[in-house]
């Protein structure tokens, strides 16, 4: 089965609290199933949007809406929290900062858009094929 182009994911509008990054990750990765995304690009999807809900719980003072649409042969997916953005802490001597990396990594791209009062993680993964 291929999957579904023009679906939306139905917005997930979270509060931060410890569980909101396993309550997106539980919601999409149904939602990726149920419409037909390959396994592959799900675990990738899945788990970048995971990481930037995780950091919008560290960071982000009340809130946090997730959105996904499929389109032909590519999945957006937006995070945006109401927190200020701040550079990831990097170097020696800290375990943080890697997040974006990972990102970048499995994404086919990714912008941060943000503004005193709200930060946008929207990232580009290219679909596999089932």
């Amino acid at each position: 089965m291929s999957a579904m182009t023009g679906q939306d994911l139905p917005t997930l509008a979270l509060t931060i609290t410890a569980d909101a990054a396993d309550t997106a990750r539980r919601a999409l990765t149904r939602w990726l199933i149920d419409h037909g995304v390959a396994e592959l690009s799900a675990c990738d999807i899945v788990l970048a949007v995971t990481e930037a809900t995780a950091e919008a719980v560290a960071h982000a003072p009340t809130s946090i809406t997730v959105t996904a649409t499929i389109h032909p042969a590519r999945v957006v997916a937006t995070v945006t929290d109401d927190g200020r953005w701040r550079d990831p802490e990097t170097g020696l001597g800290t375990l943080r900062g890697h997040g974006l990396g990972m990102v970048e990594a499995i994404t086919e791209h990714y912008d941060i858009a943000h503004s005193d009062d709200l930060t946008t993680l929207t990232a580009y993964f290219r679909l596999e094929t089932a």
